[in-house]
């Protein structure tokens, strides 16, 4: 068969490139001769990256500047402001002539905003009398709006990857609705080099991401908590840190760049000697998820790169924002107490290095807790699988 994921924001994030690895790799489980196509909003980007994760690359909108980008620039300038959408469906049209399968990995895209965009794109999709799968998604219940809902009820399934998601779609009487955890999790790691000065055992992971800081109340008081809770380890202990960025992109609207909120710490502190900056551009998804498995402790805002600290039993802190951070956390420990962290409870310069303090003093039982749960949690991947298989 013939399966176009669609919805993918771009490699540079590493979450959406392990999503897109471990879903190529389900389908492919699931028919070995299938024929992957990739659509995507970093087109030209993710086309360049070494990666050889489903057959065919293709744009999801207007390649910038070419005629139909040009020409969309121009409708929205004389006040067609949905001339975009439209340009957009009429460049998925051959997709989605081609396809026997669309699967949305865009596992985020319904998850802060109405996304008024899928709507068009989706009824598109269904109008061809294709099939329509939801694949690793989250949705905070409290943003559902009666389109959302409609457009939802078309897909012949969604599988969502915490169980508040699950809940809020099944509270509105979707039958079409599985859970099971984020595909990210079957994701292994690769070896690679650790970064020059890593200490083996005791290395403190930190990614911070600057879209986290939006649902602050203060990003001031954020970044010096963190300045805060950063200087704490590095008096009281002899650990390293490791900044670890997820997401490095410089053009897209809105806060995207990881750097952005992390080398302000590491310019800080870089003369300690004890602060590393790992890079995000020499390493793909799994190895990323390989060094935060060699990571003693890991502080996260980015949901995919606790996912690998997760994953491979680290003992985790998140700096959550969202119903997904919350989602995962609740099905792995059944609480959120010294789990997640929202940026909005960030009120006192001293409240990261209190939270750090719970975090080190419960590492042991929290490894443990991991280590005999998570082959468990993750073989439940497998319901999202035969979910699908279901509905082939």
């Amino acid at each position: 068969m013939k399966f176009v994921l669609y919805g993918h924001g771009g490699f540079y994030n590493r979450g959406c490139e392990a999503i897109v690895r471990t879903t190529a790799d389900a389908i492919r489980k699931i028919d070995p001769q299938a024929r992957i196509r990739l659509a995507s909003y970093e087109y030209r980007k993710d086309r360049e990256c070494p990666y050889h994760i489903v057959d065919k690359i293709e744009p999801h909108r207007n390649v910038r500047y070419s005629p139909p980008h040009l020409a969309a620039y121009g409708f929205r300038k004389i006040g067609l402001k949905r001339a975009d959408l439209w340009m957009q469906k009429r460049w998925l049209s051959k997709l989605v002539r081609w396809g026997d399968v669309f699967v949305s990995v865009g596992g985020d895209n319904y998850c802060y905003e109405e996304p008024v965009d899928f709507y068009g794109i989706d009824r598109m999709i269904r109008d061809h009398g294709k099939k329509l799968v939801f694949w690793g998604a989250s949705i905070d219940g409290e943003l559902i709006t009666h389109r959302m809902r409609e457009d939802l009820k078309g897909f012949d399934l969604i599988v969502v990857r915490e169980s508040l998601s699950y809940q809020a779609l099944t509270k509105l009487g979707l039958a079409n609705v599985h859970v099971c955890p984020d595909p990210a999790f079957m994701m292994e790691p690769e070896a690679c080099a650790l970064p020059q000065g890593w200490r083996a055992g005791n290395t403190i992971g930190l990614n911070l991401s600057p879209l986290s800081m939006r649902y602050a109340d203060s990003s001031d008081t954020v970044q010096k908590a963190v300045f805060n809770m950063v200087g704490h380890i590095l008096n009281s202990t002899d650990s390293a840190i490791a900044l670890v960025p997820h997401v490095v992109h410089h053009s897209l609207a809105g806060p995207q760049n990881d750097l952005d909120a992390l080398l302000p710490v590491y310019e800080r502190f870089q003369d300690t000697g004890r602060v590393l900056l790992v890079s995000h551009a020499e390493h793909n998804a799994m190895q990323l998820k390989y060094i935060i498995s060699q990571c003693s402790l890991f502080i996260g805002a980015r949901t995919h790169a606790t996912i690998a600290a997760y994953s491979t039993c680290v003992p985790t802190l998140v700096l959550g924002y969202s119903v997904k951070s919350r989602g995962i956390a609740l099905d792995l420990f059944g609480e959120l107490a010294g789990r997640v962290l929202s940026v909005k409870d960030i009120k006192h310069e001293n409240d990261l290095a209190e939270a750090y303090k719970k975090l080190a003093d419960g590492a042991q039982q929290t490894k443990k807790h991991l280590e005999e749960v998570m082959d468990g949690y993750i073989a439940q991947t497998q319901k999202g699988l035969d979910a699908m298989k279901g509905v082939l």
